[in-house]
């Protein structure tokens, strides 16, 4: 979510059960929260939808709906279900590292974000502001 509010987004979270980190970012005005069940008509003016959900039945009537109304979508946990995937990201400056298990194991994914996030090497990343002057010259 943090990435999509990054990006300008209007992010909307339905769900009867939030997190903190959604709560904060509702009461933080980064989100709206809509603490209920998904209802059909949900996605519509949506450009992309996520579901995390381990509902097969909710999954499957989101897939249909984002279908109809021509939203992309990422089914956590459901490859088939999905438009794209999601990949694990690490920013250390100007440098990103994408990480992707093609939808195979997110929970692997994230954990070698959170190996790469402590890795010594990528302070290297720090560098990349003096790179890129004596590229320019």
């Amino acid at each position: 979510m943090q990435q999509l509010v990054a990006a300008g987004a209007d992010v909307i979270v339905i769900s009867p059960e939030a997190t903190e980190g959604i709560r904060r970012a509702a009461d933080n005005g980064h989100a709206r929260l809509l603490e209920r069940r998904y209802a059909p008509g949900d996605l519509a003016q949506a450009f992309v939808a996520f579901v995390a959900t381990d509902d097969e039945t909710v999954s499957r009537q989101v897939r249909e709906e984002a279908t109809r109304e021509r939203v992309l979508l990422n089914v956590a946990d459901v490859t088939g279900l999905c438009d794209f995937i999601a990949p694990a990201v690490v920013e250390r400056g100007s440098v990103t590292v994408a990480i992707s298990t093609n939808g195979t194991s997110p929970a692997l994914a994230r954990k070698l974000r959170e190996a790469l996030e402590r890795w010594p090497g990528l302070a290297w990343a720090d560098a990349t502001p003096v790179l890129a002057e004596v590229r320019a010259r």
